[in-house]
């Protein structure tokens, strides 16, 4: 069953859609990069690094889940910028 992304606001998050290339980082499988994430709760944005795809997932942590949000980092910063995904 495909769950869908619900976007939330939190007045305590320090939103940072795309990290400085100095904070980028690999997941623990180095099968990700980490690009960005949403303050305190530690969802994460992330990337696969194999292939062309610059698909953009949301990774919880809690439950080990992806869930695709954009088709690339520009798409996300657009759908962060509308209000279609936000933090």
């Amino acid at each position: 069953m495909k769950k869908e992304f619900t976007p939330y606001f939190c007045n305590d998050s320090i939103v940072d859609v795309i990290l400085p290339a100095d904070r980028i980082e690999l997941d623990e499988t180095k099968e990700w990069l980490i690009i960005g994430w949403p303050g305190f709760d530690g969802i994460q944005f992330r990337v696969k690094l194999k292939g062309a795809d610059q698909t953009v997932y949301a990774f919880y942590p809690i439950e080990q889940e992806y869930i695709k949000i954009a088709d690339s980092d520009k798409d996300l910063i657009e759908k962060w910028k509308s209000g279609q995904v936000s933090v």
